[in-house]
C-alpha cells in the first residue's frame, strides 16, 4: 500500500495567480460524516497502523460493526473513510 499523499499542493501558487496556496485547516470532527465511503483492503489493522504513522486519525476502532470488519478513519483535512475487509 503507498503511502498516505502529502498535503503539498500539486500546483504552485504562482501557476494559480495567488500569493499562498495551502490546505484548508482541519475542522472539528462531525458525529455525521457528509459523504462516507469505504474502501476495501487485506488487512484493517495493517492499514490503520500506516495511516496512523502518516497523520490520520482513528475515529472508530475495529469491532463497532461486528461482525463486519470495519473501521473509520480521518486524514489530515478532516475528511472521514472507512476501511473494510472481507471477511476470510
Amino acid at each position: 500500500m503507498a503511502a498516505l499523499p502529502s498535503t503539498t499542493p500539486l500546483v504552485k501558487s504562482a501557476e494559480l495567480g495567488c500569493s499562498d496556496v495551502r490546505p484548508p485547516p482541519s475542522p472539528a470532527f462531525s458525529s455525521k460524516p457528509g459523504l462516507l465511503f469505504y474502501v476495501m483492503v487485506d488487512s484493517v489493522a495493517k492499514t490503520l497502523d500506516k495511516i496512523v504513522a502518516n497523520g490520520g486519525i482513528v475515529v472508530q476502532p475495529i469491532g463497532a460493526d461486528a461482525p463486519e470488519i470495519t473501521a473509520r478513519f480521518s486524514d489530515p483535512a478532516g475528511n472521514v473513510i472507512g476501511l473494510y475487509q472481507q471477511p476470510s
